[in-house]
């Protein structure tokens, strides 16, 4: 012989539920402990959505350094994508020289600082004409708006400092919606990182 639901009679949920019906206050106090879990759940949501930002927050960091490591390892095929040959790669001393040694009337510190902290600048040879040209490069996991803005601000300052053409390109496995709408308008290459790059050497 089974209870309800095919629970045997001798078991513990059996003794439970016999229990219950037959002491109604220990239903209401059972109900009330239900709704009083119940209350908590919002509170321990929100602290476990801060501990998840949190932890995105903290990873950041390493992620932009990883991502930026994927895009050293393929250089030449950005260069290539804009149809360039490279010759070398700019170190932070050479950004730093193009800000200390030309006019950055209109162009704020806080701009100056992140163009002279910019992930690759690449100096290159245009396939076709041997012309110098300069290209710009924002690596990151998922390129955004902001690896586009910058990407075509420090083509635009290298193309101010040195005279000669640049090309912005975001290196990404791939790209935001709204990234992906900037780059249709034709200003911004897309350079998708190769997803092996991505693993350690």
């Amino acid at each position: 012989m089974t209870t309800q639901e095919g629970v045997p009679p001798d078991s513990f949920v059996a003794r439970m539920i016999g229990e219950l019906n037959a002491n109604p206050e220990a239903r209401t106090l059972l109900l009330r402990a239900k709704v009083d879990r119940l209350m908590e759940l919002p509170a321990k949501v929100d602290r476990l959505q801060e501990e998840v930002r949190q932890l995105a927050t903290d990873l950041a960091p390493i992620k932009g350094v990883h991502a930026r490591d994927a895009a050293q390892r393929a250089v030449r095929r950005i260069a290539c994508i804009v149809n360039c040959r490279l010759q070398e790669q700019l170190n932070d001393d050479d950004l730093y020289e193009f800000t200390a040694n030309n006019d950055t009337t209109g162009i704020t510190p806080k701009d100056l600082r992140s163009f002279e902290n910019a992930d690759i600048v690449l100096r290159d040879s245009h396939r076709d004409t041997g012309e110098i040209n300069y290209i710009a490069v924002e690596a990151s996991f998922i390129g955004g708006e902001n690896d586009t803005r910058r990407a075509l601000r420090n083509a635009q300052y290298l193309t101010r400092f040195t005279g000669q053409p640049a090309h912005a390109v975001v290196a990404a496995l791939r790209l935001t919606p709204e990234a992906e709408a900037t780059i249709r308008q034709g200003n911004v290459t897309w350079y998708e990182t190769e997803r092996r790059h991505l693993e350690p050497a």
